[in-house]
């Protein structure tokens, strides 16, 4: 919500990557974990050239979804990730 970028990824060329797709195909981009904090976020979608000469289409703080949790906000962290951290200590 506050515009700071969690996460980017990209592909260099769909066609080289997956082949030609045809007059009707779909992109899929699957992320198996989404550790993010309870709050808003937004998906920023954008599809250009390699050379980044142009823009086919792009989305920009359209699409928005919130992550709920029964704790809300750990108190022992901050951040946008919520993400399990395994202290240890070993005596020197």
């Amino acid at each position: 919500e506050s515009g700071v970028k969690c996460y980017e990824t990209s592909i260099d060329s769909v066609v080289a990557k997956f082949g030609k797709l045809g007059e009707h195909g779909r992109l899929v981009c699957r992320l198996p974990a989404l550790p993010l904090q309870p709050g808003r976020y937004y998906v920023n979608l954008g599809f250009y050239p390699a050379d980044w000469g142009y823009v086919y289409d792009y989305h920009w703080n359209i699409h928005d979804f919130m992550i709920i949790g029964v704790d809300e906000r750990r108190l022992d962290s901050s951040g946008m990730l919520m993400l399990q951290a395994d202290w240890g200590a070993k005596a020197e």
